[in-house]
């Protein structure tokens, strides 16, 4: 494993439960709170 980590939002085909399934560090159903997202981003 390389370390590096992923970002889904579930705002194309694929919805939450998916992007968690499919290994995304960090899921949003959307980019509206941008706190979390950026938290998420630089934790």
């Amino acid at each position: 494993p390389l370390g590096a980590r992923s970002v889904g939002v579930a705002t194309g085909f694929y919805d939450v439960p998916a992007l968690r399934a499919a290994g995304a560090t960090h899921v949003f159903a959307d980019l509206g709170d941008t706190q979390a997202v950026l938290d998420a981003l630089f934790s």
